[in-house]
């Protein structure tokens, strides 16, 4: 009954999404975007402009107090953060511990980069096709769990 459910549900017009085509958006005139890009603050986020160094130190306090507190979101961002030097100087051993606990908690993001970092060896791993297997059949039975209980829900 639950993938009858789920068929009726994803075929339903309510769920069609508009074709780009039919949207009327804004046209955008970009010389005036990028030339306006230096003056204006909310246009600087592209190559860590003034303001930004601060913004990710921000939102990296917020991240690290939700992630010592057990937040699997909040582990799986502080990793992001480590991992790419955004709030905190890039500690690629960093990033894999938080990886780690955010994964050990059923976070599917956390779980899929795990499985790539082991894929490819990244973050200090060694390539492991086993492991990185392991990983992403973690991550898949849990994206479908996950599926299940939204659908369940429904009902």
């Amino acid at each position: 009954m639950c993938a009858v459910a789920f068929s009726l549900l994803m075929s339903s017009p309510a769920l069609t999404l508009p074709k780009l085509s039919d949207l009327s958006l804004p046209q955008i005139d970009t010389a005036k975007v990028f030339q306006a890009g230096s003056e204006n603050m909310g246009m600087s986020y592209v190559g860590g402009r003034e303001g930004m160094a601060h913004e990710y130190s921000r939102k990296f306090a917020e991240y690290q107090q939700a992630a010592l507190a057990g937040k699997a979101d909040a582990q799986y961002s502080l990793a992001v953060a480590y991992e790419y030097g955004m709030g905190v100087s890039q500690n690629n051993a960093m990033a894999l511990d938080w990886y780690r606990k955010s994964a050990a908690q059923n976070y599917v993001r956390a779980q899929s980069r795990m499985g790539l970092a082991y894929a490819k060896g990244q973050l200090g791993l060694a390539a492991n096709t086993h492991a990185s297997a392991k990983w992403f059949d973690k991550a898949s039975a849990n994206q479908q769990n996950q599926s299940l209980d939204m659908i369940n829900r429904m009902y």
